[in-house]
């Protein structure tokens, strides 16, 4: 007998369903988006976007609620239920990532430049991608909440 706890297999799964949509968020990171769109005032550009930072923080804190209470703790979660869960989780995080490359895609200059980078640096650190794995310097959003799921994600993935 192991003294190591066992993970219920619909934790492993989650684990296991989570992988590609983590391993998606990295590569949208790291992926080069081309500056095509010309930013005409980039302080309307900052107040659009933390707008919807504004309003999607609270649904991101929702994703995640919901992730707990569908699979998490949800002891009779089967096989669908957590791809279901997962699926929802990686809808909302494309929307993120939407908002991300047109972050990335703008065409700033001089002191803008700066500004777009940490603006893009909020958006990865809201899909927790950790802060020293962006290109750019960037401005904590402090979401715990998806820090503790990508951290205890992270450990089951790689046990």
């Amino acid at each position: 007998m192991s003294d190591e706890p066992m993970l219920p297999p619909r934790m492993t799964l989650l684990g296991e369903a989570m992988r590609p949509i983590w391993e998606k968020v990295q590569a949208e990171i790291d992926r080069r988006v081309p500056q095509t769109e010309v930013v005409v005032g980039m302080g309307a550009v900052v107040l659009h976007h933390f707008q919807s930072l504004r309003d999607n923080v609270p649904r991101l804190t929702d994703r995640i609620n919901s992730l707990m209470d569908d699979v998490v703790t949800n002891e009779a979660a089967g096989d669908a239920e957590v791809y279901r869960a997962a699926g929802r989780f990686e809808a909302f995080l494309d929307d993120l990532l939407a908002d991300y490359r047109s972050v990335r895609a703008l065409n700033a200059y001089d002191d803008d430049v700066e500004v777009r980078d940490l603006l893009a640096g909020v958006y990865g650190t809201c899909m927790g991608v950790p802060p020293g794995l962006l290109h750019r310097p960037t401005l904590a959003c402090h979401l715990p909440e998806l820090s503790w799921l990508h951290i205890a994600l992270s450990d089951m993935l790689h046990r």
